[in-house]
């Protein structure tokens, strides 16, 4: 066995030995590689580094960044941003008439999943996944599956909802008939929570 001596001088193994305690090396390895010193005076302990666990901990993270959207689903995004884009659809008109100073109509057709902002716009397509539902006035009814909701020069409207699902998720487009007021809220009812 190496004396604290010859470790310290950094000699790991004797003559006498047949193979390094510390390496499992015979001496003779040792002295033809021509170093003298082959280990530290303390040994390597086992285990992970900072920067290793640093890294796998980002691995990991980047890895959860790409997969939980994928989990759950891009069908939820998609249908947030077509509520979004409704409703900023209906506020525009809501603008129109106001500005114009004439009654404005923001159509939807249903069963097409189609809406436009007035009539100088062009129709937007919404999703195929996403059903569609319009609750509006009876004057603004134009079929069983279009309609629209219109908005006066005073900024009132005829008020009505426009309602989105997909895959257990409901957002509602709420269009107050009094002020015009605009606002999308997500329906509790449809994930079960009341």
């Amino acid at each position: 066995m190496a004396t604290d001596q010859e470790i310290q001088k950094g000699r790991c193994c004797t003559d006498d030995q047949t193979s390094c305690p510390n390496c499992a090396e015979t001496p003779e390895v040792h002295e033809a590689s021509g170093l003298e010193a082959k280990h530290s005076a303390r040994p390597r302990e086992e285990g992970f580094t900072l920067l290793e666990l640093v890294a796998a901990l980002a691995i990991v993270g980047l890895a959860l960044a790409v997969a939980v959207p994928q989990l759950t689903g891009r069908s939820a995004v998609e249908l947030k941003a077509t509520a979004q884009s409704v409703a900023a659809a209906l506020r525009r008109t809501r603008d129109q008439a106001m500005s114009e100073n004439q009654s404005r109509v923001m159509g939807v057709d249903v069963e097409a999943r189609r809406f436009q902002a007035g009539a100088q716009s062009a129709a937007r397509q919404m999703p195929a996944h996403i059903e569609v539902s319009l609750y509006t006035a009876r004057s603004e009814r134009l079929s069983g599956s279009a309609g629209g909701i219109r908005f006066f020069p005073d900024g009132s409207s005829t008020g009505g909802q426009i309602a989105l699902s997909a895959k257990g998720r409901r957002y509602v487009i709420d269009v107050d008939w009094l002020t015009g007021r605009v606002r999308i809220y997500e329906d509790d009812e449809s994930r079960g929570d009341g």
